[in-house]
């Protein structure tokens, strides 16, 4: 299924009603290369992968959580080190996987896009051993295009849906 990949052009124009979105010639490339990125992150925090995670960080990326902590954290050195954090409180019977399901792109520049998804994650065996239901967690990203590759440059997430207390 094709992630919907809409231009700033075709939502902005003040005079024209929104058509149905185009694709330029480079979305699909796009589009394909930003799944990649969010496949090889959940690849990387399912395997508790806390390098993997930082190639996919943008030097000065943030991350706030919206959950009631509202967790923020700035900076690509920040984010490894609370991720290595809590990678290490896992214990070896750790089984879930998560996995990404984009629902929207829209390109803000020929370098920055806004990307909506769900990170799934699957039932299984959580830290310290507890076992865990399946849930999900909405977000939003601001990616950026550095060369042939989209970095996380800003992430939200929201409480995850679902999931055992």
């Amino acid at each position: 299924m094709a992630i919907p990949f809409v231009e700033v052009a075709d939502s902005l124009s003040p005079t024209v009603p929104p058509a149905a979105p185009r694709r330029s010639p480079g979305a699909d490339r796009a589009a394909d290369a930003i799944d990649r990125t969010f496949r090889r992150l959940a690849r990387a925090w399912s395997t508790g992968d806390a390098a993997a995670v930082g190639q996919l960080l943008a030097a000065d990326c943030d991350h706030l959580t919206l959950s009631g902590s509202r967790r923020s954290m700035r900076g690509r050195e920040e984010l490894l080190a609370t991720w290595q954090q809590a990678f290490s409180r896992r214990s070896a019977a750790f089984s879930i996987r998560m996995t990404p399901a984009l629902h929207a792109v829209r390109r803000l520049s020929a370098d920055l896009v806004l990307v909506d998804g769900t990170l799934q994650y699957s039932d299984g065996f959580g830290a310290e051993g507890i076992a865990r239901s399946q849930c999900s967690q909405p977000f939003t990203a601001v990616m950026q295009r550095t060369g042939d590759e989209w970095l996380v440059l800003s992430l939200r997430a929201a409480a995850a849906m679902n999931c055992d207390d």
